[in-house]
């Protein structure tokens, strides 16, 4: 990128390499929060070593489809995802592709086997609105604002498998289709 080849110089000239620029904005973003039902009554059945390696392939999983639909995996926590559409890059159809990633990986996780009797299940839940991204270009970022708590409330009311999505969200995504 331009800011690598900028510090590369500097320090190819003897200057002190420049700090990354910070990247401070308000953008509109589709969050995705994503949740494992079940994992604190799998930990007692299952070791931890056994818990690892389900968490591992279910996280691989969920954020290879996350990505695969334009998305960027923000963070995981123990059995949960976030997961942001729109940033870095924005594009008109985040909410739709947001849905799409969505409805794969709820379809797909309880296909995941792990040569026992489990099966997995998830609750996803989609909003988009505005969110203040503070931090370093090449860092991950963070994002501020009520979307990634909407987002966690409407995953805690999703069903089984099953996706629940924001009114706005809904909107873009309507919209989208119509298009």
């Amino acid at each position: 990128s331009m800011g690598h080849r900028k510090r590369l110089r500097q320090a190819l000239e003897g200057d002190a390499p420049a700090k990354p620029e910070r990247e401070e904005q308000r953008r509109q973003v589709t969050i995705f929060f994503c949740d494992l039902i079940g994992s604190t009554e799998m930990a007692t059945r299952f070791d931890a070593e056994d818990m690892s390696e389900i968490y591992e392939r279910y996280h691989s999983h969920v954020q290879r489809i996350i990505e695969k639909h334009g998305g960027r995996s923000l963070f995981t926590q123990g059995d949960g995802i976030v997961a942001c559409f729109g940033y870095p890059k924005a594009s008109e159809n985040d909410a739709e592709r947001a849905a799409m990633a969505a409805l794969a990986i709820s379809s797909s996780v309880p296909d995941l086997k792990f040569g026992t009797d489990l099966a997995l299940h998830t609750r996803i839940g989609l909003a988009t609105g505005r969110v203040f991204v503070r931090g370093n270009v090449e860092e991950s970022s963070a994002l501020v604002g009520d979307t990634l708590n909407l987002a966690s409330r409407l995953q805690d009311a999703a069903p089984a498998d099953g996706v629940v999505v924001g009114k706005t969200t809904m909107r873009l995504i309507e919209r989208s289709a119509k298009v």
